[in-house]
């Protein structure tokens, strides 16, 4: 079961001669189980990228012969040898002249430094992780350090969600200067704006160089899980981060079956897809239940789940009713839709216990008539 996508390269680098753009980048810290590395370009910062490579890169560098003038933009992302793919590199600009094009910065909130908060496991986060308010602190937060590319006045997003439909959020300050809150009233997870203290879209101006983003939270029913800056003042952020694909499709189909006394095997429709990296099985005794770590049970490659070990009928004819949903995952880690609920009961399966309860009906016959 993946537990954490793999880390992006660090310090990319670009350099452009006569049409000519070369690439070079530093392995990440943790890259054990590292295939190679996926080249993206696009047109446009932060959105529009298309894979450039067409196998996966095994040295730190890369040529491209983009057509067409520039300037392009690039990010590199590491592949481990099962397929799974992790976050992109931070971007870099190959262009002529100045940065006048205009600019979407993403940053991971799992990766700032984080005081009071936790970094927790989720499937539903970009990067598989997302941080939150540790259970027994008041209050917490995480800064997040980032370089601009260029100066300007920049609009800050978050992608959050919340529990308990109520207003809940972080407090922003950038460079020790309060910026203003963002909030979430759901448990799926929004891009949201970051808001001033009248309601409106934060605006700051920046320089161009290092700065630090702090949100902070006393609350434990909210996370964090990406944050966004734009100069582009009517950027609507997408889920997906401007990862190349739309979402897999819903998983169609979910059948449960006994097997055995403790044990149901969960069958489904195959997604046909060639993005396609894994699918999760979320189980819960709650039919309401929602997909989320805590009912996450596998992440298997193949459209069928034996989840096993559960509790056991005793006497034959009790059971337990488990329910299931299955989503289709991609190589960037991103969740299709849930599947619709399915459910199962342990106990002796049918064909059993229809012998079973024959074969007591004949021995109670016989046992009348020795009577």
């Amino acid at each position: 079961m993946p537990v954490r996508r793999p880390d992006p390269p660090r310090g990319l680098r670009t350099t452009l001669e006569r049409g000519v753009v070369k690439l070079s980048w530093q392995r990440p810290a943790r890259d054990r189980e590292r295939l190679g590395y996926y080249v993206y370009r696009s047109r446009l910062s932060g959105a529009g990228y298309e894979r450039v490579s067409a196998a996966a890169v095994r040295e730190n560098r890369f040529t491209d012969k983009p057509k067409g003038r520039g300037p392009w933009f690039y990010r590199v992302s590491m592949v481990e040898h099962s397929g799974l793919e992790g976050l992109p590199s931070d971007e870099v600009r190959a262009g002529r002249g100045d940065w006048k094009e205009p600019m979407r910065l993403y940053l991971d909130a799992e990766r700032g430094k984080r005081d009071g908060m936790n970094d927790a496991f989720t499937g539903k986060a970009l990067s598989l992780h997302c941080v939150e308010l540790k259970r027994r602190e008041a209050e917490g937060s995480v800064e997040i350090g980032f370089a601009m590319p260029k100066a300007g006045r920049v609009r800050l997003w978050a992608r959050m969600s919340g529990t308990e439909g109520k207003l809940l959020g972080f407090s922003v300050s950038c460079d020790g200067e309060e910026v203003g809150t963002c909030e979430a009233i759901t448990d799926e997870w929004l891009w949201v704006r970051v808001l001033d203290a009248v309601g409106r879209p934060a605006e700051i101006d920046l320089d161009a160089g290092k700065h630090a983003l702090r949100f902070a939270t006393t609350s434990h029913h909210v996370r964090l899980d990406r944050v966004l800056i734009t100069d582009d003042m009517a950027w609507l952020p997408e889920s997906s981060d401007g990862l190349p694909g739309e979402a897999l499709a819903q998983v169609k189909r979910v059948y449960v079956e006994p097997v055995g006394v403790s044990a149901l095997e969960v069958t489904w429709e195959p997604v046909d897809d060639p993005r396609l990296h894994h699918y999760n099985i979320y189980a819960s005794r709650d039919p309401l239940f929602a997909c989320e770590q805590r009912n996450l049970i596998a992440s298997p490659t193949g459209p069928r789940w034996l989840d096993w070990g559960l509790e056991a009928s005793t006497p034959y004819w009790s059971s337990t009713e488990y329910f299931y949903r299955t989503t289709a995952v991609d190589q960037f880690g991103n969740e299709s839709p849930p599947s619709e609920v399915a459910s199962g009961r342990t106990g002796v399966p049918r064909g059993i216990r229809a012998a079973h309860k024959q074969t007591r009906r004949r021995g109670d016959a016989g046992t009348r008539g020795r009577r």
